[in-house]
């Protein structure tokens, strides 16, 4: 029978005790929550890029090393091919894409297809199933809405404040550009010393 109390997850440990329960025992089994590894999940050892498909590689660079800072890394282009075909899964595919790297080492992969010519263009609001959003830490999330909404992205709504708990402070907006693609930006409580603060990642890690 399982202990009073005691979860299946748990191990337990001879402790010598002087007394438990009010009585006198030499050595008494105590339980001792030990967590359990994580499982791994399809070995996934990190995560590699983000792609997203865009009306104009050129006018996405602009906007993504221009006005976001990211470093453009590669453009290359791939002609139609039953490579590309069971990689993308679209018959008649012919795509240049460009790689941008973020100021902490993430990647965005930035795709123009050419081919096939029915192309559908897709705006899902946030609350639509498949909508897909990237967010990212900014130093100044004012400064850089001011560049976002001159390049002609629009914010969503007004930045909002979170007001108590683990994430007290932190300022939240997002964007959204011509082509659909969301993002949202966080910016950490600003100090006395006009510097944002430390912040851990969502999960408060």
């Amino acid at each position: 029978m399982r202990p009073l109390g005691v979860r299946r997850e748990d191990r337990f440990h001879p402790r010598t005790v002087g007394h438990v329960l009010g009585k006198a025992w030499s050595t008494a089994v105590i339980p001792v929550h030990v967590p359990l590894a994580r499982p791994a999940i399809a070995a996934f050892r990190r995560a590699d890029h983000v792609g997203i498909t865009v009306t104009s590689l050129a006018e996405a660079l602009r906007f993504w090393v221009d006005v976001l800072g990211f470093r453009h890394v590669v453009k290359t282009h791939y002609e139609n091919s039953e490579f590309l075909e069971q990689v993308v899964g679209v018959d008649g595919a012919d795509v240049t894409l460009a790689m941008v790297e973020g100021p902490d080492g993430s990647l965005v992969e930035l795709l123009e297809y050419h081919a096939p010519s029915e192309r559908q263009m897709m705006k899902p609001r946030s609350c639509d199933v498949g909508s897909v959003h990237l967010a990212y830490m900014v130093d100044n999330l004012d400064s850089l809405l001011a560049k976002v909404e001159a390049a002609g992205w629009l914010r969503l709504g007004a930045p909002q404040t979170v007001s108590g708990g683990a994430r007290d402070g932190l300022r939240i907006v997002y964007v959204r550009g011509q082509d659909g693609v969301t993002l949202e930006f966080l910016q950490a409580p600003i100090q006395a010393n006009g510097h944002a603060a430390a912040w851990p990642n969502s999960l408060g890690a």
